[in-house]
């Protein structure tokens, strides 16, 4: 799923690329909703798909390291897009963002087809959970030391 939102909003971010001139207003206006509903909703992907591989102790490590890579992702981005924009024109920032989704679609089918589903006895069950106040939630309900402080 991953692969298929960045390689749908990658296409979307080089369409705007090459042919954002010709498109008119609203016509970038429609191809950046495609843009946006692929490129800005895998992060919440990537993160389920980290913890569903990740050991119950380990949760938290996982979490900080993803909000590592998310935040040198913050600094080197920017930095990126305004190389590609001075090169480039008001297009370098659709045609980086194309390519480094592509990329990662590309990256992904790869990864997918290199390693292993995890086995069933790795896996939790799985249970919709309904939004509650943040007061009463608990962080991480598997974690077995949270039931002998209760």
């Amino acid at each position: 799923m991953i692969a298929v939102l960045c390689a749908i909003s990658g296409m979307a971010a080089m369409v705007i690329a090459i042919f954002g001139r010709s498109l008119g207003e609203v016509g970038v206006m429609m191809v950046l909703v495609v843009w946006g509903a692929g490129a800005l909703t895998f992060f919440g992907l990537c993160v389920a798909h980290a913890i569903d591989r990740t050991p119950k102790g380990k949760i938290p490590q996982v979490m900080s390291g993803l909000l590592f890579i998310w935040a040198g992702g913050s600094i080197v981005g920017p930095l990126l897009s305004g190389i590609a924009m001075r090169g480039a024109g008001a297009t370098g920032l659709f045609g980086l963002s194309g390519l480094l989704l592509i990329l990662l679609a590309l990256i992904m089918v790869w990864r997918v087809s290199a390693r292993a589903a995890p086995e069933e006895h790795q896996q939790e069950d799985w249970s919709p959970i309904l939004p509650t106040p943040l007061a009463s939630v608990e962080l991480d309900p598997r974690n077995p030391d949270r039931e002998a402080e209760t």
